[in-house]
């Protein structure tokens, strides 16, 4: 069960701008289904990790108090889960995404990196390159662009490889692009963007952000693509994005899609059409509340504008986009320069003077920015100053007084400590007999769980004995079917062969020989699924590897692969694990319907996980309690034998996944 816990803790934010995550809005189902999960989860430390699955979908859908919400239901579940409560700090780092406070964003993120360094995981390498990609993002944002893409080359990219996950290397190849599109070197952001795309598009289980990475991706490589003017391929790109986004009309990806679609046509001098999508891109940012969004058409808009000589419409826009509360002072002020430049235009010689000399003070306001800063600082220093005066003077009335009324206080206190002393005997002779009581009572109740735990050891001991009795039968029959059965045909074969190259006509013979060649090879085969050779001479690792090989047919492809197989664990432990993973493919081939089936089996210390997966049929979860045939009661016989636990999951068209957590020894029996 652990395997699958750790799965469950990836998210992969998309790209953070200043209004905010990109989202497609499309996450009720998903939400859904992570509440019904939280329902039938059988832990505490499951609930905790399904909580933070859903703050992250929260979060990037701009819901902060639902994300917070259920950020600090996880927290509580996790209790004294080590590894739970140190991955909280990776979610609790993105609460400071939509936060001014960068500085804070950043020391949140190096808590969460220090606290996870520890685990030698895939999902937590993951999660670090997150973190540090994040790094990246936020230095950026703080004006260390060079710092940042240090951090996003030297340690995010390295961890994601030993993640060795797709779609989280394309999305830091996205962010490679991006840095180099911003310092205009096209090729290169070209090459990154494209790659970006090719590790998003073979990512085999797609993330609940799957498609708003990909569709970023096709709008950044559109972007890259007119700087350049290729346009060819432009179009199917914006194709693709603006028929996914029909799928989802409140998505606020609109605003990002209209500004590239108004681009490439102000690029190919079809300027009307170029004002239509900025406006559809306008309207879109207003039902979204998408302040920055706005403000960012509104520049490409005035551009086209002005390249239509619409002068007093670009004058509007200009006013309207300076007096902005999401417009940056340093965007105030080129805008301020524009509108100089209109008003000329318009021969509107006063206003344009006033802009020209209002650019000027924002240049000046701009340069002496630090300098008030600094008298903010001190002024702040002086009051705080000020206040421990008062706070200190304050203190001193205080102690006078409580000295004043101490005197006071003395007789009072003899009194209630006499009093007190008294009330304390009672309470402990009442203690004294309630607790005998208790006593007595848990005596009764402890007599009860020792024989209800000597009723389960007993019926444990059974099924051992039960399974002990049918692998030895298994070794016996197997034995004998190889060593008797399997030698006489073997020489029967021989003899047979030696005789019939005596003959004239050998050709009437063929059928017969290929007939109990084929009989022996199935006699060999019965024999290893009862006793496999290969796990009694090689181990456990390799006999699983070959099981999975045998098993495979050109209809389902079997999938297996493993980490750190102790080859000392007890053979009967071996034995039992070897015949769980052989009932699972049995019932994945007889009942799933799938094309491919994925084995995973790893270990840490005393704790062996094994998943198996199918891209079959699945089964409703109401009919999960009827799962009693024989093959599930034999594989749940063997877990509780290993002190195990089961957890399955299940979706119907798409497919199965089977967790299991056992308790292993070592040594020879």
């Amino acid at each position: 069960m652990k395997h699958f816990l750790y799965l469950l803790l990836l998210v992969f934010p998309s790209i953070v701008s200043a209004q905010g995550i990109n989202s497609l809005y499309d996450d009720k189902t998903i939400i859904d289904s992570l509440n019904h999960e939280i329902k039938v989860a059988k832990s505490d430390s499951l609930k905790g990790i399904i909580h933070f699955k859903i703050s992250t979908i929260y979060l990037k859908d701009n819901n902060k108090k639902m994300f917070l919400k259920h950020l600090f239901y996880g927290k509580r579940l996790a209790k004294q889960n080590q590894f739970l409560n140190d991955v909280f700090y990776y979610y609790n780092a993105q609460r400071f995404i939509l936060e001014p406070d960068r500085k804070a964003y950043q020391k949140a993120l190096e808590l969460a990196d220090k606290h996870l360094i520890k685990y030698d995981l895939p999902e937590v390498y993951s999660m670090r390159a997150l973190i540090y990609r994040n790094q990246y993002i936020n230095l950026v944002m703080m004006d260390k662009p060079e710092q940042g893409f240090k951090v996003l080359l030297e340690k995010s990219i390295p961890m994601a490889k030993k993640a060795n996950d797709s779609e989280l290397m394309g999305i830091l190849n996205k962010s490679v692009a991006v840095t180099f599109y911003n310092d205009l070197k096209y090729d290169k952001a070209e090459f990154y963007i494209s790659e970006s795309i090719k590790y998003i598009e073979k990512k085999a289980i797609k993330s609940s952000t799957y498609q708003e990475s990909l569709m970023e991706s096709y709008l950044l490589y559109a972007e890259i693509l007119m700087e350049q003017s290729k346009y060819d391929s432009i179009n199917s790109l914006l194709i693709k994005v603006g028929d996914k986004l029909k799928e989802y009309p409140s998505s606020n990806m609109y605003p990002s899609y209209y500004y590239t679609k108004g681009l490439y046509e102000h690029k190919r001098g079809r300027y009307e059409e170029a004002l239509k999508s900025y406006n559809l891109g306008i309207s879109k940012a207003l039902k979204s509340d998408d302040g920055f969004g706005i403000v960012r058409i509104n520049f490409v808009k005035f551009n086209t504008l002005k390249q239509l000589k619409r002068y007093e419409e670009a004058k509007r826009l200009l006013i309207t986009t300076i007096n902005d509360k999401n417009t940056h002072i340093i965007d105030k002020k080129n805008y301020t320069k524009e509108l100089a430049w209109v008003f000329k235009q318009l021969n509107d010689l006063p206003n344009a003077l006033h802009y020209s000399e209002r650019y000027i003070e924002l240049s000046d306001s701009l340069n002496t920015d630090s300098y008030e800063k600094e008298i903010a600082t001190l002024e702040a220093k002086y009051k705080s100053a000020e206040n421990s005066k008062k706070i200190n003077l304050l203190e001193i009335q205080k102690q006078k007084a409580l000295l004043d009324s101490e005197r006071n206080y003395r007789y009072l206190i003899l009194l209630i400590s006499s009093l007190a002393i008294l009330i304390i005997i009672l309470l402990f002779v009442w203690r004294d007999s309630k607790n005998k009581a208790k006593l007595a009572k848990q005596k009764e109740i402890n007599y009860h769980q020792s024989l209800d735990a000597l009723k389960s050891q007993r019926t444990l001991d059974v099924m051992q004995a039960m399974i002990d009795g049918e692998e030895k039968e298994r070794t016996r029959l197997a034995r004998d079917l190889h060593d008797g059965v399997g030698s006489r045909l073997s020489s029967l074969k021989m003899q047979m062969e030696q005789k019939i190259e005596l003959l004239s006509n050998k050709s009437d013979f063929s059928p017969i020989s290929d007939s109990l060649k084929l009989s022996i090879t199935e006699l060999r085969q019965v024999a290893f699924n009862l006793i496999p050779e290969v796990l009694l001479k090689l181990g456990l690792e390799l006999a699983l590897k070959d099981l999975c090989y045998s098993m495979s047919t050109h209809e389902v492809i079997i999938h297996f692969s493993s980490n750190e197989i102790d080859r000392s664990i007890k053979p009967s432990h071996q034995i039992a694990i070897f015949r769980i993973v052989q009932e699972l493919i049995n019932n994945a081939l007889k009942h799933a319907n799938c094309t491919e089936i994925i084995i995973d089996c790893s270990q840490n210390h005393n704790l062996f996980l094994i998943t198996v997966e199918d891209n079959g049929k699945g089964f409703d979860y109401k009919v999960l309690e009827k799962l009693e045939g024989l093959g599930i009661k034999n594989i749940k016989n063997r877990v509780e034998l290993l002190d195990g636990t089961l957890d399955i999951q299940s979706q119907i068209g798409i497919g199965t996944i089977f967790n299991i957590e056992l308790r292993i020894s070592f040594g020879d029996e």
